[in-house]
């Protein structure tokens, strides 16, 4: 009966151990945490904002066919002129309030700048 004993002793505390070392998988190992979500996909519209000497945003994105809304509260005198780009819509002249919008049926990047201000620029990508 001891020889009993003793294998009986001796089996639990070698599965102790195994438990205690994590039973040889690794022990606690936290998994990654999961990726972010994707970005929404862009909308069809979007708004900019013309500060005194910045478009806010300077970069915005929008489906094809989708509108953007340029909005000068600054008081400032600003336009918008675009790169001669094929599909870019026409400019939008010097004024100092108000709002103005332009549509784009063609897909691509559109850069734009304020002609009377240097490093003044933005764009639109249109998906």
């Amino acid at each position: 009966m001891a020889g009993a004993f003793r294998s009986w002793s001796l089996r639990a505390v070698v599965f102790s151990a195994v438990l205690a070392c994590g039973g040889g998988g690794g022990g606690d190992i936290t998994p990654p945490p999961p990726p972010p979500p994707p970005p929404p996909p862009p909308s069809g519209s979007a708004s900019v904002t013309l500060g005194a000497s910045s478009f806010s945003p300077s970069s915005v994105s929008i489906t094809l066919n989708g509108t953007v809304t340029w909005n000068n509260t600054s008081g400032v005198t600003h336009n918008v002129t675009f790169a001669p780009t094929t599909g870019a819509p026409s400019d939008i002249g010097n004024h100092s309030s108000g709002s103005n919008q332009r549509s784009f049926g063609t897909a691509g990047t559109f850069n734009y700048s304020c002609t009377l201000h240097a490093g003044m620029n933005g764009s639109v990508t249109v998906q």
